[in-house]
């Protein structure tokens, strides 16, 4: 049996809104906009889904859809699908045993497959535009440029699945496994994957803008040219992976652990780092410029011809591990660091030379043994003339 069914909560709750605020501003009745929104009606006025649709500025199918109760068992959908039927919108397939299926080009718009078995499964091109995956079994089943708009993954299984080019963007993956997953030039903006695993996934050329990826798992994955602009990666864990010539421009990956990352010519402007382990890092030729490190573990990382204009650097950690150990220290050559503020930082035995420093605070900044621009190594006496000037032009430029 078929159910007409109403999305005007999703939309509601998508739009920031309450039901009181939609009824003043579409100037429909509040019992009309509740009866709508927990799906208590026994019919639809045109005029109600009009108003709703030019509100959201949807279409009436995006408002209302149609669900059936049928539940059909892995056979029925083979057999339908064989004989040449294409249109599952709407099935129930929750907990079905589907793996090895060929399901490629299938419209499974709006489906319930949540629990259901797709291991192995062919799902190239499919519609999977807000269907309903909780909790299913995706083990290397194949997605390739499949549409998964909206659809709900949350704790599902997509270890060493295939999306190459998949349109995620809205999808839930929180709590999810993406294990060995390939997302390569995925679209992905806007989406939820808190809480996931993506070690070892390769998401080279995907789009995660604003994406948000609270405490996920991203070790030794691959992000080279990814798009992570306002992404927010608190918490997250990425040690080794490869984030070359990918943009964290305005990410916030406070108290992430960066523990020997690559983010080489990476472009880093306005980021926050604080509090971040970068033990090891690699930010050779990356731009900082203005970005949050303060309290940062940045112990034998290397910024080599690295830009940090203007970069909070408070009380971070570059001094050496091990005192006679020269391969331990920090490589700041060639890096810029005018205006930065490295108050209280710790740059015992750094080496520094040819750096740019001018308009740099060194406001208790340890610099001993630190290799200085000029080449020389650092003695409080000689060098005081050089901090105290550093500190002097960074004041008069402020004024």
């Amino acid at each position: 049996m078929k159910k007409i069914r109403c999305r005007l909560k999703e939309l509601i709750e998508k739009h920031g809104l309450s039901q009181s605020q939609l009824a003043k501003e579409t100037n429909l009745s509040i019992n009309a906009i509740s009866r709508l929104y927990k799906e208590e009606f026994d019919r639809i006025d045109c005029n109600t889904a009009a108003v709703l649709c030019n509100h959201f500025r949807c279409d009436i199918a995006d408002l209302f859809f149609i669900e059936t109760s049928e539940r059909l068992t892995a056979e029925e959908f083979q057999k339908q699908y064989l004989s040449g039927k294409r249109d599952f919108s709407g099935v129930n397939l929750g907990a079905v045993d589907l793996s090895n299926f060929d399901l490629a080009k299938a419209d499974l718009t709006r489906s319930n497959l949540k629990s259901t078995i797709l291991k192995e499964a062919n799902l190239t091109r499919v519609h999977l535009t807000r269907a309903t995956l909780e909790g299913a079994i995706l083990i290397k089943a194949n997605l390739s440029e499949a549409n998964l708009d909206e659809a709900d993954l949350t704790r599902s299984c997509l270890e060493e699945a295939i999306l190459y080019a998949v349109n995620l963007r809205g999808t839930k993956l929180t709590f999810a496994n993406l294990a060995y997953a390939k997302l390569i030039y995925g679209e992905l903006t806007a989406i939820d994957i808190s809480d996931a695993c993506l070690e070892n996934a390769e998401l080279n050329w995907a789009n995660l803008n604003q994406a948000i990826l609270r405490r996920t798992k991203l070790n030794n994955a691959k992000l080279v040219r990814a798009n992570l602009r306002n992404a927010d990666l608190t918490g997250a864990e990425l040690r080794e992976a490869d984030l070359r010539c990918t943009d964290l421009s305005e990410a916030n990956l406070s108290s992430a652990d960066l523990r020997r990352i690559n983010l080489e010519a990476s472009c880093l402007i306005g980021a926050n780092l604080s509090d971040t382990d970068l033990t090891g890092a690699n930010l050779s030729n990356a731009d900082l410029s203005d970005a949050k490190i303060s309290n940062a573990n940045l112990r034998v990382i290397n910024l080599k011809n690295a830009s940090l204009r203007g970069a909070d650097m408070r009380n971070t950690d570059l001094g050496r591990t091990y005192q006679k150990d020269t391969a331990s220290r920090a490589i700041l050559c060639g890096a810029d660091l005018s205006g930065a503020d490295l108050s209280g930082a710790d740059l015992n035995y750094a080496d520094l030379s040819d750096t740019n420093l001018s308009g740099a605070i060194l406001n208790r900044t340890n610099l001993r043994g630190a290799t200085m621009p000029d080449g020389t190594v650092y003695d409080s006496s000689r060098h005081q003339e050089f901090e105290y000037s550093s500190k002097l032009e960074q004041e008069l430029e402020e004024f």
